[in-house]
């Protein structure tokens, strides 16, 4: 069986925890969608991440897909925590960086790229995520860009289109 270790990285508040219940869901490992605003998601375990809804240690969560074992590291978002980012970056095969369709890019979504860069990790994927109950949580398909940390270029492999405003129809 192959191993997959597979980060999820992005800004404070971007919505990585999220999209980590999501996968854990859609790959049959959990049978309910946990919520950071509730406090029980498989990934936020210490007291203080579920009181304050933030991440501060890297967590693990393994679920099978075909002959593939992934592991999926939810990483801490707010730089605060930078250092916690660093220690899993080496044992990365793959990485997610999470984007959000309401904030853009921030200044910590630039450095957890340089820093992707500089580990090696040779397979980055870059999504934008709107936030549930927003038009932006409305595209049929994210945005996914992969990198190429040797080169530094960064190419956009599909898009995604936001509705059109209710006005307009």
């Amino acid at each position: 069986m192959r191993t997959l270790n597979l980060g999820i990285l992005a800004h404070v508040d971007a919505g990585k925890t999220s999209l980590t219940e999501r996968l854990l869901f859609d790959a049959g490992a959990i049978d309910k969608l946990g919520s950071v605003d509730a406090g029980n998601t498989q990934t936020d375990s210490l007291a203080l991440e579920r009181q304050r809804g933030i991440t501060i240690r890297a967590a693990v969560v393994s679920f099978t897909i075909g002959d593939t074992a992934v592991n999926l590291i939810d990483t801490p978002g707010h730089p605060d925590f930078i250092a916690e980012v660093e220690r899993v970056l080496g044992l990365l095969d793959a990485a997610v960086v999470v984007v959000s369709a309401v904030e853009g890019v921030q200044a910590q979504t630039r450095v957890l790229v340089r820093a992707l860069r500089r580990s090696g990790c040779g397979n980055i994927s870059i999504c934008l995520r709107g936030r549930q109950g927003s038009p932006e949580s409305s595209f049929s398909t994210p945005a996914k860009f992969t990198a190429q940390p040797a080169s530094g270029q960064v190419r956009l492999l599909g898009s995604a289109a936001l509705p059109a405003p209710a006005s307009a129809t």
